[in-house]
């Protein structure tokens, strides 16, 4: 059973039990007014002929005038003789036959004593409720008619209107099996109207835009490593190759292995580096936020890096207090190990590293007294692989500022790179947390 008969059955089963409630309710109403109408007439009869017979020797004219109804018949005795009657021949009720007030066998009866005077007078009265019940078999036959000419005609009219409700999204079905990998540029257009079927579109084209991501980060990766790896590979085979031609001396040896050393150091780095900017969106979902104390960790990524040459040789310069960033800590500590890392390796003596915490906002400050990189070349620094100009000798990897860019993107942060007052390159990163600003002295 597919999904539009399942509707139509749903949609048909709901209304056969709504209608068949409304055919019951109306057949109910129905009845209880003609009884309560049959009612009226009955008492309207009784008290009539009462009065009449109350003011028998003071109002002949009233007492000649009479209500006529031919489904209504009534016996009256006063002090036990009968002054008035109407009943049949073959009446279905006698006083003597016990009967009070109510229905009973399709008549509505009414008895009644009551004292005038000195006098006692019953009242014995029905009406026959047959022409009502021949009316109500006959609103009954009616009703049940129309019940079954209704669910006939729901069936197929529910599974028009399915069809018509659901062809939108046989419409979306088929547009998206024509999808693949090499066809993500695609987008549903979305509906003005942003229903149910709008909030779908709406969720397809944010998850075709995952995917084109995800498909370009890969494929970046990919042309990312053939085009970075190519080159210290092939160093490094010509040196194996060269090394084993013939045998060679300690030292030729030991500088082999260094360049060999050097060009696996490089590829390392730039593998790992390549590595963290396809898996940075999944840290930022999996890691969990902390608070983090900014001092301790700026402290702690200094100490690391001053046992590499191009730290141990410069002088740094810390200033901030002990402000607690409430975030992602891995994400953080790449960001300011990469800047102080770079600013290291191409300052010329001297690098600044500063940071304030002003209520939920964290700004950083890390500037160099190096060559800096020109304006026109900035935005573009922030590419995988982009080495740009560097009249410093130093050889980076060209990931540092790419791995900054995307972990301070994750973090829905803002980075800026600008001119340093000490004449090198100025990086300013301002974050977002949710924790007020805390100080510790």
């Amino acid at each position: 059973m597919d999904l539009k008969l399942k509707f139509a059955v749903a949609i048909s089963a709901i209304l056969s039990v709504l209608l068949s409630g409304f055919c019951g309710i109306v057949y109910l109403q129905v009845k209880h007014r003609l009884i309560d109408s049959a009612r009226e007439a009955l008492n309207e009869h009784v008290e009539h002929e009462i009065r009449h017979l109350t003011f028998y020797k003071n109002d002949e004219q009233a007492h000649s005038s009479t209500l006529t109804d031919k489904e209504i018949f009534y016996s009256i005795w006063k002090d036990k003789v009968l002054v008035k009657s109407n009943f049949p021949a073959h009446a279905p009720i006698s006083l003597s036959s016990g009967i009070k007030s109510g229905i009973s066998n399709g008549i509505l009866v009414k008895y009644l004593t009551q004292s005038v005077g000195s006098s006692e007078i019953k009242v014995l009265a029905y009406s026959d409720l047959q022409s009502t019940n021949r009316y109500l078999s006959t609103l009954r036959t009616v009703l049940v008619i129309g019940w079954v000419l209704s669910i006939i005609l729901l069936c197929p009219l529910s599974w028009l209107i399915t069809r018509f409700l659901l062809r939108p999204f046989n419409e979306l079905a088929a547009q998206t099996q024509q999808l693949d990998a090499r066809s993500l540029t695609f987008r549903f257009k979305e509906p003005a109207k942003l229903d149910e079927f709008g909030r779908l579109v709406r969720s397809f084209n944010s998850l075709l835009t995952r995917l084109e991501e995800s498909f370009r980060q890969i494929r970046r990766f990919a042309a990312n490593a053939s085009h970075e790896f190519r080159t210290p590979l092939t160093v490094i085979r010509g040196e194996a190759e060269l090394m084993l031609r013939k045998n060679r001396t300690l030292e030729e040896y030991q500088t082999s292995l260094g360049k060999i050393l050097a060009q696996t150091t490089f590829l390392q780095r730039t593998m790992n580096g390549l590595l963290f900017l396809s898996d940075v969106e999944r840290l930022e979902k999996e890691n969990e936020k902390v608070s983090i104390r900014i001092d301790n960790l700026v402290s702690g990524i200094v100490e690391a890096l001053s046992s590499t040459p191009e730290t141990a040789l410069k002088k740094v310069v810390v200033s901030g207090d002990a402000a607690i960033y409430v975030g992602h800590q891995e994400l953080l500590s790449c960001i300011l190990s990469n800047l102080i890392e770079n600013a290291a390796k191409f300052s010329r003596n001297q690098i600044w590293i500063e940071w304030k915490k002003n209520g939920s906002e964290l700004r950083f400050s890390i500037e160099d007294d190096g060559d800096g990189i020109p304006s026109n070349q900035r935005d573009k620094m922030f590419e995988p692989l982009s080495r740009g100009y560097h009249p410093s000798p130093v050889k980076g990897h060209g990931l540092g500022l790419a791995i900054v860019k995307t972990c301070v993107d994750s973090l829905a942060g803002q980075i800026i790179l600008g001119e340093s007052a000490y004449g090198g390159l100025s990086v300013r990163i301002n974050l977002m947390d949710r924790a007020e600003s805390r100080f510790s002295g």
